[in-house]
C-alpha cells in the first residue's frame, strides 16, 4: 500500500477547485480535477473506464485522497477486491484532510471492509453533504446498499432516500435516472417516465437510465418496445463489456425474448453476455442473473 511520505496539510481553505456538484476538492491541479470528475461520471453512469480516469487524476496529483477513494470504488465494481482495498488504504493514510473528504473515504472503506456498517454511515454523510453524488449513489440503485439489504419495504426506503435528495439535484442526469427507476418500481409511472427520458437525453451513455427504461417497458408489458430499445441502445452507445450493467441489460433482453418465445436467442445471450466465462462486471450480478434466467426458462418449458 502506498503511503504519503511527505504529507500536505489540507487546511481549511486549501481546496480551490470543485467537482461537478460544487463540492470542494483537495487538489490545485485542474488536470487532476478534470480526470476525477470524469471518473466519477463514469461510475455514476455505470460505464467502463473509471479506473483509468482515476489513474490519470493521480498521475496529475498523486496526493489526492478522493481520487484514491474513487479508484477503490471503480476497482470494487470491476471485482478487483484486493486492488480496491489497497487503494482505500492509501486514501485513509492521509492526515488532516477536510471532514467531508475523510467521511467520503470512510464510506468506501466500510463498504470494502465492514459492509454491515456502511449504510448507516452513508445516511449520516448524505445528511450533511447531500450533493456528494458518489456516496449517494451507493444507496440509489437496486444493487446498492438499500436495494440488497433484504429489508422489508426496501423499495419504499430507497424512494424516500432519493426524494429527500431531489431538491439538491435539480435536473441532474444521474439523479433523474435513479429517481425515475425508484418511482417506477413502486408504480408511480407517470412521474417516472419523464425523469428517465430526460436522463437518457442528457447523457445517452448512461446505463442507469437505460436500465430504468428497460424496467419501465417490462412493467408496462411492452415487450416489443423493450426488445427494440435494448438492442438499439446497446448498438448505438457501443456498450463496452466492462460496463457495470453490460450483463444485466443483456439479461433484461433475454427475459423479454423468452416472454416472446425466443428461447434460442435468450440462451445465446446467456452464453455470450450475462453467463459468459469472461464476465467483466461485478460478479454478484452474474450469480443472480444466470440462474434467474435458467429458472425462468425452465418454468417456460
Amino acid at each position: 500500500t502506498r503511503r504519503n511520505t511527505s504529507p500536505r496539510r489540507y487546511a481549511k481553505g486549501k481546496a480551490v477547485l470543485t467537482d461537478r456538484y460544487d463540492n470542494r476538492l483537495c487538489t490545485t491541479s485542474t488536470a487532476a480535477r478534470d480526470a476525477y470528475v470524469e471518473g466519477c461520471d463514469l461510475i455514476l453512469s455505470q460505464w467502463d473506464g473509471g479506473v483509468a480516469a482515476f489513474d490519470r487524476a493521480l498521475a496529475a496529483d498523486p496526493d489526492f485522497p478522493l481520487a484514491h477513494a474513487g479508484r477503490a470504488r471503480a476497482l470494487q465494481l470491476a471485482s478487483d477486491m484486493a486492488g480496491a482495498r489497497a487503494a482505500i488504504a492509501t486514501a485513509k493514510a492521509y492526515p488532516d484532510v477536510p471532514e467531508r473528504d475523510a467521511s467520503h473515504v470512510e464510506v468506501f472503506n466500510l463498504m470494502l471492509n465492514s459492509p454491515s456498517d456502511a449504510l448507516a454511515h452513508v445516511r449520516r454523510h448524505i445528511a450533511r453533504w447531500p450533493t456528494d453524488a458518489l456516496v449517494a449513489a451507493t444507496g440509489t440503485n437496486i444493487a446498492g446498499l438499500i436495494g440488497i439489504s433484504g429489508r422489508v419495504n426496501r423499495e419504499r426506503d430507497q424512494l424516500d432516500f432519493l426524494a429527500a435528495l431531489a431538491p439538491h439535484y435539480g435536473n441532474d442526469w444521474w439523479f433523474n435516472g435513479h429517481y425515475g427507476m425508484a418511482l417506477s418500481e413502486l408504480g408511480f409511472r407517470d412521474q417516472a417516465r419523464p425523469l428517465i427520458e430526460r436522463s437518457l437525453a442528457d447523457r445517452s451513455r448512461n446505463t442507469g437510465a437505460a436500465h430504468a427504461w428497460a424496467h419501465y417497458l417490462y412493467e408496462v408489458n411492452d415487450t416489443t418496445a423493450a426488445v427494440a430499445f435494448i438492442r438499439s441502445w446497446i448498438a448505438e452507445t457501443e456498450l463496452p463489456r466492462g460496463a457495470t450493467l453490460y450483463g444485466h441489460l443483456h439479461w433484461h433482453l433475454a427475459l423479454v425474448l423468452l416472454e416472446q418465445g425466443n428461447i434460442e436467442e435468450g440462451l445465446r445471450l446467456f452464453d455470450t453476455a450475462f453467463g459468459a466465462d469472461d464476465y467483466r462486471a461485478p460478479l454478484f450480478a452474474k450469480m443472480l442473473d444466470a440462474p434467474a434466467f435458467l429458472w425462468r426458462a425452465e418454468l417456460a418449458g
